[in-house]
């Protein structure tokens, strides 16, 4: 294991036709975070996921190694001297072989899980559904076995070899075949077949469309419900290969390296993408979200926008890619010819998102207290609107059953004697004796 050469750096001016390094317009920096020679060719680009990185040699083994410094986990011995081909999801590692077996492998552990023995041969990987694994033999079967205990078999014939890995579209597998068609199978029955002449690669998956490469250097794409054939994409003065697809466009490589997209529905081509320098032959492409990473085999890899087009960053390894990478959210891994395997990506660790969505409020000014005019034209929009309030007389009430109270003495005493009968006059107590 190697770590730590640096190879590219962001360029900061568009015009830059020197060829070292980055030529996109990035502000990260891409790297070799490490690599590792396994010493054996491979048959296919790696498998990745959360619990590894796995690759299918030649030799008939599966290796395993870490994410995080590519240290080797473990790897098994499935088919020796056969080529092996391996996909994995799930936890689980499968492989078809040249020998004709489908092997299921614990990933964590690289303990043999299950197997059957098919009897044909294989020349490329299966592909693996919610209950289903299908793989295509030479002898023009499409095989479907289901992954619980039962490992019940179906197959569905064609009229050729199937030298390609099928795709799954909603229920139905699709593949090509050497007879020059391309079938849709739903267990042991052909949904339908049309003829679009013979086939360079496999299918891919572009919306609800399966679009293959032909040997005559076109793509052709069939509608997956219905297999209605729609326009043909072709580019001028040079061959189409290596598609893939975001669900909306179709991307593929030219043999003069070039890389562009298309509509699937119409064949309209959206955008062309062609690289400063020459390229030896034509790129291996792969998609992840919104951007493409195109491996060519002088041993440049250059990401680029999947919108416009436009080139993200390009690096050069001292190596020759012969099959495509696969990319996550923050890295690219890719196979070279002698079997080394790169990890390439910004060097350092993510930066943190801030939890707080929204940037902090100001503080307010502090309040004036004072007497100042401030103060007083700030308080004449309350005044005015006091002032408009009709005015409510006041009302006092008293306690029920009590007496007012006063604090005069003499105002209480002639109240008193005031509820007392007046005394007679003089003249009253005259007039009462005669």
């Amino acid at each position: 294991m190697v770590l730590g050469l640096i190879t590219a750096t962001a360029l900061s001016r568009a015009d830059d036709h020197s060829g070292t390094g980055v030529e996109g317009l990035s502000d990260v920096v891409v790297s070799i975070l490490w690599r590792v020679p396994t010493g054996q060719p491979v048959t296919r680009p790696p498998a990745v996921t959360p619990d590894g990185v796995f690759l299918g040699g030649t030799d008939g083994k599966i290796r395993a190694f870490a994410l995080a410094d590519g240290g080797a986990r473990w790897t098994m011995t499935v088919a020796a001297g056969e080529a092996t081909y391996a996909r994995a999801t799930g936890g689980v590692v499968y492989a078809t072989t040249a020998g004709g077996a489908i092997v299921a492998v614990d990933a964590g552990t690289g303990r043999k899980l299950w197997s059957v023995d098919t009897g044909t041969t294989f020349s490329a990987a299966l592909a693996i559904g919610n209950d289903r694994v299908y793989a295509g033999g030479r002898d023009a079967a499409l095989y479907a076995y289901r992954i619980t205990e039962s490992h019940r078999r179906q197959r569905a014939w064609t009229g050729g070899e199937i030298r390609t890995t099928p795709i799954l579209v909603g229920d139905a597998a699709i593949v090509a075949s050497t007879d020059g068609k391309v079938y849709a199978a739903v267990g042991s029955w052909i949904r339908w077949k049309r003829d679009i002449g013979r086939p360079a690669e496999g299918p891919v998956a572009a919306g609800d469309a399966a679009c293959t490469p032909l040997t005559d250097g076109s793509v052709q794409c069939v509608r997956a419900a219905d297999g209605r054939v729609l326009p043909r994409i072709k580019l001028p003065a040079t061959q189409l290969s290596a598609p893939a697809s975001d669900g909306r466009l179709l991307f593929a490589a030219g043999r003069d390296g070039s890389v562009g997209a298309w509509d699937p529905d119409t064949g309209a081509q959206q955008w062309l993408f062609r690289p400063r320098h020459p390229a030896a032959g034509p790129g291996h492409l792969v998609r992840n979200k919104e951007r493409v990473v195109v491996a060519y085999p002088d041993g440049r890899l250059i990401g680029l926008d999947t919108a416009a087009g436009s080139a993200l960053w390009d690096v050069t390894l001292p190596d020759r890619f012969d099959t495509a990478p696969r990319i996550d959210d923050r890295a690219t891994y890719v196979v070279g010819r002698t079997g080394t395997l790169y990890h390439c990506g910004p060097r350092g660790p993510p930066k943190r998102q801030s939890r707080r969505r929204h940037p902090p409020r100001p503080l307010p000014p502090p309040r004036r207290r004072g007497r100042g005019p401030n103060r007083i034209l700030r308080a004449i929009p309350r005044i005015r609107q006091r002032a408009s309030r009709p005015a409510t007389p006041l009302r006092r009430s008293r306690p029920p059953n009590r007496r007012p109270r006063s604090n005069n003495r003499l105002t209480s005493a002639a109240s008193e004697a005031a509820s007392y009968p007046a005394a007679p006059s003089p003249r009253d107590r005259c007039r009462c004796h005669g």
